[in-house]
């Protein structure tokens, strides 16, 4: 199912790049967007019953930076392609029991960063509200490139990873209870990108939202009062984007 998407999502972008071939270079513009919101992980698997580490999971600050091009693909300029490649932090956190003692545990707050590499393959459909004023609605596959991914323990004030390359496990200082365990993440990431765009001369204001389709780790299964339960959870974002279009 997975691979079914992944190559739905290579051809989708290999469509648009043919569409953005057609088009002359002076029609092209420019812009540089920038976007701040949150990000957290989402799960559609109804049976997902307890993660561990990832378990219930609170959102944290994501952000986003790149370039991006605004093509027209019709004469009236209503139907417009928008690759877009950029840097985007997203995350998520929760406080969890770590054993640092030989009598008690300490719930100590953690906060996972995902820092991505990202391509954008954006359609859009673009309608005039007034003289140098337009709303544009956007829609796309995406696919991203882990960079680097950490936890930092705030109690402990000491910073795990990076978790694209290899899979952590923070001791633990007691003898009652096993070391935590946070599994390899998925370096490559293919998702869904919605939003809308308002432009009042060269300025552009936006929503947007993001859906990965791809799980951040593999997808396990564990037992717990005989019912078997299965874990994936994605990223999820949803920003304000800000943008200057040359």
């Amino acid at each position: 199912m997975i691979m079914r998407k992944i190559t739905t999502y290579l051809l989708a972008m290999a469509v648009f790049m043919c569409a953005a071939a057609t088009a002359s270079a002076q029609d092209v513009r420019w812009q540089i967007r920038a976007g701040l919101g949150i990000s957290n992980l989402y799960s559609t698997d109804a049976s997902i019953y307890d993660d561990g580490f990832f378990n219930s999971p609170d959102p944290r600050l994501s952000l986003n930076v790149g370039v991006a091009a605004d093509i027209p693909l019709s004469k009236n300029g209503m139907w417009r392609l928008q690759p877009e490649l950029r840097y985007t932090m997203k995350g998520f956190g929760n406080s969890h029991n770590f054993w640092y003692e030989d009598h008690d545990a300490y719930k100590d707050d953690y906060t996972t960063r995902l820092h991505y590499l990202e391509l954008v393959m954006a359609g859009a459909a673009r309608m005039r509200m007034g003289r140098r004023c337009y709303v544009s609605v956007r829609v796309g596959p995406y696919v991203s490139f882990g960079l680097d991914a950490n936890t930092h323990l705030d109690y402990m004030d000491r910073t795990y990873g990076n978790h694209f390359t290899e899979s952590t496990i923070i001791e633990s200082a007691s003898q009652r209870q096993s070391s935590t365990y946070i599994p390899k993440f998925h370096r490559w990431e293919f998702g869904f990108v919605e939003g809308v765009d308002f432009h009042i001369r060269r300025f552009i204001v936006g929503l947007e939202f993001s859906e990965g389709f791809t799980p951040l780790y593999a997808t396990h299964r564990h037992t717990f009062a005989d019912e078997t339960y299965r874990c994936r959870r994605s990223n999820f974002t949803a920003a304000l984007t800000f943008g200057v279009q040359f």
